[in-house]
């Protein structure tokens, strides 16, 4: 076929074709083929038929899905994959490699080789540490990388680790009984078995150790109150086995140590005349021969020496009876420990004899007891198991064996009775040894019948009309208590016909013709009770509907208490309105404490109905508000506030002093010097220097009359500078300060063109403002610290209190019930001003309440009272002041301390600005610069002394402080 294109233009297509120019199909070649990887998306995504721009979706794939991928797109940007039987490509980024990690059983591996230990289940993963050949390692996790690669995950020093799976083989750990070891060569007592491990501690040769397990090559040892291991390869067995036990008895006093050394600590003390067993000796680094003990369950070590070897003696066939109450000992000594107490009387049957002491066992027991209490008896008399007869026909309870005694009483057929004690006659005759309504004696065995006592569940019963219960299973046994119609009794056991019951805490037999099933039993109760876990309340007691759930350490108060008769007891409660039953088992019986206590609420606090948060919450209280408590429930304290009653948690409150102070911090969004600045171009005023004798310029001033050496009058007729000294060149150095205009100054003579003068009043230095504004500088204990008083918080005492600081006050005496202090109180509450600022600056407009205005003024026929000056203007104050109160309604002393109360309280603590103190009235700390109250630095601190008085004069009070913290 002819080319129709020159050779250049057919050179240009080919390599348009390579480039993919001129596909006319979707992108899909595949760049890379990686190693099999498993994918989950981490988000939903679309299967592709290719990678170009023109590729079409084949399928929505769901987030979560689990995918496999080995090849990656020539962008990188995408995975060929499989889905729904669809072979397609999905974004790479929309796939997050996908790894799984299974529980295996916790096992220990010895390792064949060094193995990397892998920061992650990666093999290109950081290397975190390399385990040594031989070393051991522990897992219990296995990590299927997405590689589809198994690891095992491990722990070492404190840090997890990943090494690849199989490179070691499963190694046992061996439990050992105390081995002791020395060491051959200087070692180190590592965390685990292996080199990799961190070291513990340094080990010198011939170090003494103590071994209770074996792991691959290394003992798990103890050393210096460490445990660790160490390699079997630097220790040396010191242990010799003997064939037989030997007992020595001891001639002195004797420490069993705890190791095989004499430093080791002391374990026991035998005394002398004790004697040890032992069947192993042991050679400590100096060559000390030791031997191994086992005193009371405790292993330790004998100086090879300290006894005399003594033998024992095997009985047979000779009993025994204690002549007084004997302790059993768990070895030969007094040293060892007690193990049962052997009662005065006991016929036993020692079976060896070593020193003066008897191998015996009783109930169940074993252990050895001294000869002095123990003398031979002639009679044949046995201990047996506990076993119950009960009597065939009319039997004689006896004294003595044989006829020899008296007949104590006889017992009628169908008495029951237990023993463990059987005795044989000279005669032949056997008898049991028994207790009958206390008294002990013996009956004839041909009289009585094995018997057997079986468990019940428990049920419970009542009487039919009374019923007898007795203190063992049979008519001849006495009456421990008498149950009638309104008992309930709780059956666990019988004997025959007789059932075992527990009536009022006593257990007793009752005669089971005397019983019959008992329906639930209802009674009265009203006691308190703590949920000790979340329970169901019900609407029957055992049955019913759920009427809700109760979380766990909540209060209730039961109304009733119901048994069933599967002897469950429950509690009738109420709770938000529900009423049903808990099963009293869930419920933990708590008191109700009366009490006297002060109380402040250390956060915001809940008012709960009752004592637990599950109750309906009646009320909120801010944070340091006084509370009485008048008693306590568990961690709840009952208290009133502002007339509402109810439960408070004992977390949210503190107690409160009587005299008390609250500090709190305020965060200022300026440096300190920040703020000083700003407020340096406010023009602040002092008066720190008016005595200060200083020089301006004539031109400046106007006199008021003549100079005078007493200070004649003048003032500024304009800005101008205060001079140290007379200065005609008006040198920088003598400038002190300045005046504002009007500023009023004392002349005191003329010195060329200068005033010699004092000023009250004039512009604060920089170091005066940093002086007078900061927070830091002013003492706790000052009158002054009271420019820091939160004046929306109350003082948190009675009227009562309040009253005392307005007697001899004039109006202040003469509200509706007497004193002020209830209107001061409801006046502070309800606009959130505190109650004793309110009564200082009552005091302070009113002249103490001698004030016409404050006394009342009739206006339009009405007497209106203004305790605060409010709308009194200096053109006519009683008449502005009472058209004002009249406005507001005052018609009472009452109300118009209340409206003065809003007036402060909205127009200036509560306004646009957080001024709630003194200090952020004159300095405004938040917005320095803006709505200041006075330009007097020290306005603040020369407001606190009334406030501070009348504090100090209350017997309590709660002072809450809020000061200014500004960025460092």
């Amino acid at each position: 076929m002819k080319n129709f294109f020159p050779i250049t233009v057919r050179r240009l297509i080919a390599l348009l074709l390579v480039i993919g120019l001129f596909s006319t199909v979707t992108q899909t070649a595949n760049a890379a083929t990686t190693p099999w990887t498993s994918y989950k998306t981490n988000t939903a995504t679309v299967l592709y038929n290719g990678t170009g721009s023109t590729k079409k979706v084949l399928a929505t794939v769901p987030k979560g899905t689990l995918l496999k991928s080995n090849y990656l797109s020539i962008s990188g940007t995408y995975r060929k994959t499989v889905y729904a039987g669809k072979t397609g490509y999905i974004p790479l980024k929309s796939l997050s490699e996908y790894s799984t990690m299974t529980k295996i059983a916790k096992t220990r591996f010895l390792l064949s080789a060094d193995v990397a230990i892998k920061m992650s289940a990666k093999s290109t993963a950081q290397t975190l540490k390399t385990f040594k050949k031989r070393d051991v390692y522990y897992t219990s996790t296995v990590i299927k990388n997405p590689y589809g690669e198994s690891w095992h995950r491990v722990a070492i020093d404190g840090k997890l680790g990943f090494i690849p799976a199989g490179k070691g083989t499963v190694v046992p750990y061996v439990t050992l009984p105390a081995d002791a070891l020395v060491t051959n060569v200087s070692t180190s007592l590592r965390s685990y078995a292996g080199v990799a491990y961190g070291a513990l501690s340094s080990v010198p040769k011939g170090a003494s150790l103590s071994a209770s397990g074996k792991l691959g090559d290394w003992y798990r040892v103890s050393y210096n109150g460490k445990i660790g291991y160490v390699l079997m390869a630097h220790t040396l067995a010191a242990s010799v086995k003997q064939s037989t036990p030997v007992n020595y008895l001891l001639s002195q006093s004797t420490a069993v140590k705890s190791a095989a050394r004499s430093s080791a600590s002391t374990v026991k003390t035998l005394t002398s005349g004790n004697v040890y067993v032992t069947s192993s000796s042991v050679k400590d680094a100096s060559g000390k021969v030791w031997h191994r003990v086992s005193i009371d369950s405790k292993t330790g070590y004998i100086p090879a020496g300290s006894g005399k070897i003594i033998a024992s003696t095997s009985l047979s066939g000779k009993s025994y009876k204690t002549t007084a109450s004997t302790l059993l000992r768990s070895y030969v000594g007094s040293s060892y420990a007690a193990v049962k107490t052997v009662p005065k009387g006991t016929l036993v049957k020692p079976t060896v004899k070593i020193g003066s002491w008897y191998r015996i066992s009783y109930g169940g027991k074993t252990g050895y007891a001294y000869g002095s209490t123990l003398s031979p008896v002639t009679m044949s008399s046995v201990t047996i198991p506990g076993t119950r007869f009960i009597t065939e026909r009319p039997t004689a309870f006896m004294s003595k064996i044989d006829g020899t005694g008296r007949t104590l009483l006889t017992l009628g057929t169908g008495n029951t009775v237990y023993t463990t004690k059987r005795a044989t006659s000279i005669s032949g005759r056997d008898y049991i040894l028994a207790k009958v309504n206390g008294m002990s004696g013996y009956l004839l065995l041909s009289n009585l019948k094995e018997t057997t006592y079986s468990m019940m569940p428990k049920t419970m019963y009542q009487p039919v009309s009374t019923a007898s219960v007795r203190s063992y299973a049979g008519p001849a046994h006495s009456v421990i208590a008498t149950a009638d119609g309104n008992d309930r009794l709780i059956a666990t056991g019988r004997i025959g016909d007789w059932i075992l019951v527990t009536l009022d805490g006593k257990k007793g037999y009752v005669a089971s013709s005397e019983l019959e099933a008992a329906e639930v039993l209802y009674q009265k109760e009203s006691a308190i009770y703590l949920t000790a876990s979340t329970v169901n309340l019900t609407s029957a007691p055992g049955s019913g509907n759920l009427v809700a759930t109760v979380p766990v350490n909540n209060h209730v108060l039961s109304q009733q208490t119901a048994w069933t008769p599967d002897d469950k007891h429950y509690v009738k409660v109420s709770i938000n309105g529900a009423t049903g039953w808990i099963e009293k088992p869930f419920l933990v019986p708590a008191i109700r404490e009366t009490l006297s206590k002060e109380l402040l609420t250390r956060t915001e606090a809940s008012l709960y109905a009752y004592a637990g948060t599950a109750h309906t919450k009646k009320a909120d209280v801010e944070k340091s508000v006084r509370l009485k408590a008048t008693a306590k429930i568990g961690n709840f304290y009952y208290v009133s506030h502002e007339g509402t009653y109810g439960y408070v948690p004992s977390s949210q409150v503190v107690t409160a002093l009587a005299k008390m102070s609250v500090y709190e911090a305020s965060n200022v969004p300026y440096t300190y010097d920040q703020f000083v600045a700003t407020q340096m171009t406010r023009t602040p005023q002092t008066d720190k220097y008016r005595t200060k004798v200083l020089y301006v310029s004539k031109g400046y001033i106007k006199l008021g009359g003549a100079i005078s050496s007493y200070g004649g009058p003048g003032y500024a007729i304009s800005g101008v500078n205060l001079r140290l000294t007379p200065d005609e060149t008006l040198s920088p150095s003598s400038l002190f300060s300045s005046l504002l205009k009007n500023a009023t100054v004392k002349v005191y003579a003329e010195e060329g063109s200068f005033y010699k003068i004092t000023a009250t009043w004039m512009h604060a230095l920089k170091g005066d403002v940093y002086a007078a504004a900061d927070p830091v500088r002013v003492d706790k204990t000052s009158k002054e610290y009271f420019q820091f008083l939160d004046l929306s918080k109350s003082v948190g005492v009675p009227a009562s209190t309040l009253n005392k600081l307005l007697v001899g006050k004039g109006i202040f005496e003469k509200c509706t019930y007497g004193a002020c202090g209830q209107a001061f109180i409801d006046g502070g509450k309800l606009y959130g001003v505190n109650e004793a600022y309110l009564i200082s600056h009552a005091l302070l407009e009113t002249g103490n309440g001698t004030s016409t205005l404050a006394n009342g003024v009739i206006y339009n026929g009405r007497k209106v009272y203004n305790m605060f000056g409010i709308g009194a203007v200096d053109s006519d104050p009683l008449g502005g002041g009472s058209k004002r109160a009249y406005e507001e309604g005052w018609f009472t002393p009452e109300a118009a301390i209340i409206g003065g109360a809003k007036f402060i309280g909205e127009g200036y603590i509560h306004n646009s600005y957080p001024q709630n103190t003194l200090y952020k009235m004159r300095w405004n700390p938040v917005a320095p610069g803006v709505h200041q109250y006075a330009t007097d630095i020290g306005w603040a601190s020369k407001q606190t002394t009334r406030i501070y008085d009348m504090y100090q004069s209350l017997g309590t009070y709660t002072a809450i402080f809020d000061v200014p913290v500004f960025v460092k």
